[in-house]
């Protein structure tokens, strides 16, 4: 699969929880959705979960993936959402580097993939049908 990687120069980077957000609450008073609760959502997408596998498996321990907060609950609302956007890259002693960023919502858990190309995200379902077509995967059904 073909993925745009950014290199990032910066220092290495831990899947630290930002606070904050626990217990307040999102529309009809549901509770948001914590860090670890939106990488936990992101997570258990396989393609992300097989990402992280195939990290640690090529580099035999010496890269490791992470996650890094770039926008939380707290921040501005986009398009009128509260979210947390996470970008998911991979850390080894020189660099970090960035294999993709994906935006959840505080209340749904609804799960959007960052495009590179166009600086937006799109539905999760989107995203794994445009991976089909560019590999040549078995197409996703709704």
């Amino acid at each position: 699969m073909r993925q745009m990687l950014i290199a990032l120069m910066l220092l290495p980077v831990a899947a630290v929880g930002c606070g904050g957000t626990a217990g307040r609450t999102g529309s009809k008073n549901k509770p948001l959705l914590t860090q670890p609760q939106a990488e936990q959502v992101v997570m258990e997408v396989p393609e992300v979960a097989a990402w992280a596998r195939a990290v640690k498996a090529r580099s035999r321990g010496r890269v490791i993936p992470v996650c890094k907060a770039e926008h939380t609950p707290s921040d501005p609302p986009i398009e009128g959402r509260r979210v947390w956007i996470l970008c998911f890259s991979e850390l080894d002693d020189r660099q970090t580097v960035l294999w993709n960023r994906f935006e959840v919502d505080a209340v749904t858990g609804q799960v959007r993939v960052w495009q590179p190309a166009s600086d937006s995200y799109v539905p999760l379902l989107e995203w794994r049908k445009k991976v089909a077509l560019e590999t040549g995967a078995p197409f996703p059904s709704e």
